[in-house]
């Protein structure tokens, strides 16, 4: 008992003898705060906003919101699990904790304003406040848009997480956002046809300003303060100083003078290189001067007919994407692993055709490419395993960068499918560098027989868009001509073929699941609004610093946004 009356007593001698010694009870703990803000078509907004938060010290929970020239805030409802807080007309600053327990108030001054709740017993709480801002959306001179702090710079306790989402019906893809003051991301999101804005954080949080410009929505109010300006105004302003564009006044000449003569010395010793490497290329021949190749070549496998025209450039990459997909489809639809289904869609005063592909079965193959691919449709599919109008779409957009990958992977296996097949040979060499250095490589070369490959590729194709006239028997086989759908599809001239099998032999749907009359251009329409969206949101993500979205900037945000100020404990 002696020994701790001991240590207590040095321990108060040293607070009060050792300057900045502070022995403190307890801290506060701001966990993480999440928002939700519904833009409303009059510029308002309703927001609802949590706080997950330790209180070891303090009477009440406060957020200052300053700044607020031309809006206002008010209806604040305080809420702890199934307890509303008493709203109170007039908040006492100075009351005591349990005089504010279960209470909450709006304290303003002119156009700052503090939005305060009693934090009640010490521990752990999740508090959620709900309030409305009038002219929340700023009008700008040639759009609507909202530049907000909204977790501010000043607080006492900064939250270790932050979610913030932002929902309107009158957002659209071209929706553009910047964020600024922590680590982490932000992007314009799809959900049921309605977009809306998503940043979370990464790490510790200093501050959260969100600035977007919504492109093409139409308010009926909004806060004029800033109506002479354009919203590129705003981002310039925003942006200066950020990790969205570089300061170069921050970058010495001297650097970028050492850079520039280090990039051109670089540049000399790949053409040196370059240029005493005996090259390997891929004699790929016109179209004109190979002979027409009736049966199907590369043994059927789709992959590696996919690749080869490819690297014969045959079709582009996005004509070939979407049609490896449709290939793959359709051979499906074939082998009874998925069945297309048309429906009828009706509107007000007309019906519209719909399409859906059913999933019955996985495919029985080994082939890892094909079986993830599978994986995807069913995930786009959602639960009923029906993949409706849209769906592949909406996917593409939020996983591009696993169909990315994926399309990749293609091109590593058949490059070892080469290689396996003897196509492609890796030899060993010695060169020279600078004419004096020895540096071992290896060059890539092609065998005869690939050079056959890559004629049989070419000569089909010219086969497929030429065959119905050239005066040939009828394939009596319906397996063959489905076969060539399929190949066809990959090269993007299905729709060709398709008015040839029509004219040669009318009963082929009769005999066949691959319907020339809706199957094939519904399964095209399928996979190729998926793979633009693929593209489209590739390029979104690399727009970063034109508004598309991305990571966060841990600095800037300028001074022309509404909110900012304290908040915490006190």
């Amino acid at each position: 008992m002696k020994m701790k009356r001991l240590l207590l007593s040095f321990i108060l001698l040293l607070s009060i003898c050792v300057p900045g010694l502070h022995v403190q009870a307890g801290s506060n703990d701001l966990h993480k705060i999440e928002m939700y803000i519904t833009v409303n078509q009059d510029g308002s907004a309703n927001i609802s906003e949590s706080w997950n938060i330790t209180v070891e010290e303090g009477t009440e929970v406060y957020k200052q919101v300053n700044n607020m020239k031309g809006s206002s805030i008010h209806s604040l409802t305080v809420t702890e699990g199934e307890t509303t807080f008493e709203a109170l007309p007039d908040w006492d600053v100075d009351a005591s904790r349990e005089e504010k327990k279960y209470r909450s108030g709006i304290v303003q001054n002119g156009d700052n304003y503090e939005l305060c709740f009693g934090v009640g017993d010490y521990g752990e709480h999740t508090y959620t406040m709900q309030y409305t801002i009038d002219n929340f959306v700023f009008q700008y001179s040639d759009m609507y848009g909202m530049n907000s702090q909204l977790v501010n710079e000043k607080m006492k306790v900064k939250p270790d997480e932050v979610y913030v989402r932002v929902d309107s019906p009158l957002f659209t893809a071209d929706t553009k956002v910047y964020a600024f003051g922590f680590k982490g991301e932000i992007h314009v999101q799809q959900e049921n046809d309605n977009y809306y804005i998503e940043a979370k954080s990464e790490g510790r949080v200093n501050y959260v300003n969100i600035l977007s410009g919504f492109v093409g929505a139409e308010f009926t109010g909004g806060n004029t303060t800033y109506s002479s300006r354009t919203f590129d105004d705003m981002v310039d302003e925003a942006t200066e100083d950020s990790d969205y564009y570089e300061n170069n006044n921050t970058f010495s000449w001297f650097w970028i003078v050492l850079l520039l003569i280090a990039a051109a010395f670089l540049f000399v010793i790949i053409a040196i290189v370059a240029s005493s490497a005996t090259k390997s290329s891929i004699k790929v021949p016109k179209i004109g001067d190979v002979d027409y190749f009736r049966d199907i070549p590369c043994n059927k496998n789709l992959f590696l007919f996919y690749y080869m025209a490819k690297r014969a450039g045959l079709a582009g990459d996005k004509t070939l994407q979407s049609g490896i997909l449709a290939g793959i489809l359709l051979r499906w639809i074939k082998d009874g692993y998925v069945t297309f289904v048309k429906k009828q869609k009706r509107a007000m005063f007309s019906k519209k055709d719909t399409f859906q592909i059913h999933f019955n079965r996985e495919p029985e193959t080994d082939i890892y490419l094909e079986k993830k691919l599978y994986d995807y449709f069913r995930q786009a599919s959602g639960t009923n395993l029906i993949l409706e109008d849209r769906e592949f779409e909406k996917w593409c957009k939020r996983n591009y960068s696993r169909m990315e990958h994926w399309f990749e992977d293609i091109d590593s296996e058949m490059q070892r499918e080469l290689k396996q097949l003897g196509y492609v040979q890796y030899v060993p060499v010695t060169k020279k560098m600078l004419f004096v250095f020895n540096y071992k490589t290896t060059e890539t070369r092609y065998t005869p027989a690939f050079d056959e490959e890559m004629a049989h590729v070419i000569g089909f194709k010219k086969f497929l868009m030429e065959f119905g006239s050239l005066n040939e028997k009828q394939v009596p086989e319906v397996v063959l001509w489905e076969e060539y759908l399929i190949f066809a599809s990959i090269l993007g001239i299905a729709d060709k073929v398709e008015k040839q099998i029509g004219r040669l032999y009318p009963e082929f749907n009769e005999y066949s699941d691959i319907d020339i009359f809706y199957t094939t251009l519904a399964t095209r329409a399928f996979v190729g609004r998926g793979i633009y969206s693929m593209h489209n949101a590739s390029q979104a993500a690399a727009s970063r610093s034109d508004g598309g979205g991305g990571f966060s900037s841990l600095s800037g945000g300028g001074g022309s946004f509404s909110g900012g100020g304290g908040g915490g404990v006190r």
